[in-house]
C-alpha cells in the first residue's frame, strides 16, 4: 500500500576505557567478514531520530519501522524506506495523539501498518493505532489509568505503557503486552479485535511481572514471551499464554546460577517448539543467550564475556532471528570496538551469530561514527540472508550534539 514515492534509555554504567588494552582484546576476537552499509541516517529534523525498534519488510523490500523522537524533537515517527533508501515519513505521532513509539510495527496484508505508542493519548499512558495511509491514522485504543498517573498503579480496567509493537493472527488480531497497569499492576498481554479491546491476562508476578518485549505465536494461537521482573525469584520469566487467557510459567530466572536475569527481548521459536532469548544481564555479568524446552528445561547457549572494549559483545537487549540451519542472529547494545568513540563506555555495540552447538561469532562490531551506535532492536533476516536494523546513536555527527541520531543498516554475508 505504501510506497516511497507517495506525497531514553538507560546506559550501562562507564568505565574506564583503556585503548590499547581493548584494540587488543579484539584483534584476539576477530570478527567474520561481513559488509555492513548504512541504508539510512536519520538527521533529527523532519526524518526523526533514535529508532529503538526493529524494523518490517513487505515482498517488494520496503522497510517499515518507527522512531522514538520524531519531527523537530516532538513524539516519534512511522517511517517506510525503499530499497534505494529513500525515507518516506507515514505518520507524524506529534500530531496524531500518542508519543514514543518504543516497539516496530506489524504489517497486514492490505498494507496497514499497526503499532504502539508508550506515552500519549487521552489518558498519557499509551496507544494503539493503525496507519491506513500516509499522515491517515485511527487510534484504535487509548491506554488508560486513574488519577493518580503512576506508571506502576494499579488500574484493573486496563494497562499502561506498552512498550512493544503488536503481533498481528492470521485473522488479523492484535495481540501484545503492556509494562505496567492490569489487576496487579504488573502488565497485560492484550487483544485487540476489530475495534473490541480486551485484556487476556493480567500478569501478578507469579507468572512474570513488567513484560518489556513483543509477544510471539505458535500455529495454535498460543502466545509466548518474557518479562523483566517477576516469577520465582523477582528477575524474570518466560511464558505461555493460550488463546483462552490461561497462563503458563516456562521459566524463572534465578540471576544466581549463571542463567541471567532481566530478559527485555522476545523470543523465537524452532520447529521443536524450543524458545530462544536473551537476559540483558547476568551469566558473567554482560547478558545470556538462553534456550527453554516446551517442557521448560533452561539452557544457557553463551554468556557474554564482557571487559574491557567487550569484544564479544555488552548488553543483549533485543531479540533473536533465526537462520533455516539454526544458527541465531542478534545484537548487543555496547562492547566490541571503539569505547572511545561511543562517550567512554563498553564499546558501540556488535552483531552476533550463535551456532547451534553454541560458538559465539562476531559479525560486525560498531565503530560509533558513520556506520551507526548501539543497536537495541531486533534485527530482521531476509531469504537471502542478509540482516537489518538500526542503530539508536550514531550515523550525522552533526546531530544529536555529536552523537548522532541513529542508521538503519544492512548486514551482508
Amino acid at each position: 500500500m505504501f510506497s516511497a514515492n507517495n506525497p531514553s534509555k538507560p546506559t550501562a554504567s562507564g568505565l574506564a576505557a583503556a585503548v590499547l588494552l581493548a584494540v587488543a582484546l579484539i584483534a584476539a576476537h576477530p570478527a567474520s567478514a561481513q559488509t555492513e552499509t548504512v541504508l539510512y541516517t536519520f538527521h533529527g529534523q523532519q526524518d526523526g531520530r533514535n529508532p529503538l525498534a526493529g524494523l518490517s519488510m513487505d515482498s517488494s523490500g520496503n522497510l517499515y519501522g518507527t522512531t522514538s523522537i520524531g519531527v523537530n524533537g516532538e513524539s516519534g515517527l512511522v517511517f517506510e524506506l525503499s530499497p534505494s533508501g529513500q525515507q518516506t515519513v507515514l505518520l507524524d505521532l506529534s500530531g496524531n495523539g500518542g508519543g514514543q513509539p518504543f516497539g516496530g510495527v506489524v504489517r497486514d496484508a492490505q498494507g496497514n501498518l499497526y503499532g504502539t505508542t508508550e506515552n500519549g493519548g487521552r489518558h498519557i499512558s499509551g496507544t494503539l493505532f493503525e496507519v491506513t495511509a500516509p499522515n491517515v491514522a485511527k487510534t484504535l485504543h487509548l491506554f488508560r489509568t486513574g488519577p493518580p498517573s503512576f506508571k506502576r498503579e494499579v488500574s484493573a480496567k486496563d494497562g499502561t505503557y506498552p512498550a512493544a509493537g503488536p503481533v498481528m493472527d492470521a485473522a488479523g488480531n492484535l495481540y501484545g503486552t503492556t509494562q505496567y497497569g492490569g489487576q496487579f499492576g504488573c502488565g497485560t498481554v492484550y487483544k485487540q479485535h476489530g475495534n473490541t479491546y480486551s485484556i487476556l491476562y493480567n500478569f501478578d508476578n507469579t507468572h512474570g511481572c513488567w513484560p518489556l518485549a513483543s509477544l510471539i505465536l505458535d500455529a495454535q494461537g498460543n502466545l509466548y514471551g518474557t518479562t523483566s521482573g517477576g516469577g520465582d525469584h523477582r528477575v524474570g520469566t518466560v511464558f505461555k499464554v493460550s488463546p483462552d487467557g490461561t497462563p503458563t510459567l516456562l521459566y524463572s530466572f534465578t540471576g544466581s546460577n549463571g542463567d541471567g536475569y532481566g530478559p527485555a527481548s522476545s523470543l523465537v521459536r524452532d520447529a521443536q517448539g524450543n524458545l530462544y532469548g536473551t537476559t540483558v544481564n547476568g551469566g558473567s555479568g554482560y547478558g545470556t543467550v538462553f534456550k527453554v524446552t516446551p517442557g521448560g528445561a533452561e539452557t544457557v547457549l553463551y554468556t557474554f564475556k564482557g571487559g574491557l572494549g567487550g569484544p564479544d559483545g555488552v548488553n543483549p537487549v533485543g531479540g533473536l532471528v533465526m537462520d533455516s540451519q539454526g544458527n541465531l542472529f542478534g545484537t548487543t547494545e555496547f562492547g566490541g570496538a571503539h569505547p572511545e568513540n561511543c562517550g567512554g563506555t563498553l564499546g558501540c555495540g556488535t552483531i552476533f551469530k550463535i551456532a547451534p552447538n553454541g560458538t559465539e561469532t562476531v559479525l560486525y562490531r560498531f565503530t560509533g561514527k558513520t556506520d551507526g551506535a548501539f543497536p537495541v532492536a531486533n534485527l530482521l533476516l531476509d531469504a537471502q540472508g542478509n540482516l537489518y536494523g538500526t542503530t539508536e546513536f550514531g550515523g550525522d555527527s552533526s546531530c544529536n550534539g555529536g552523537g548522532g541520531c541513529g542508521v538503519v543498516f544492512r548486514l551482508t554475508p
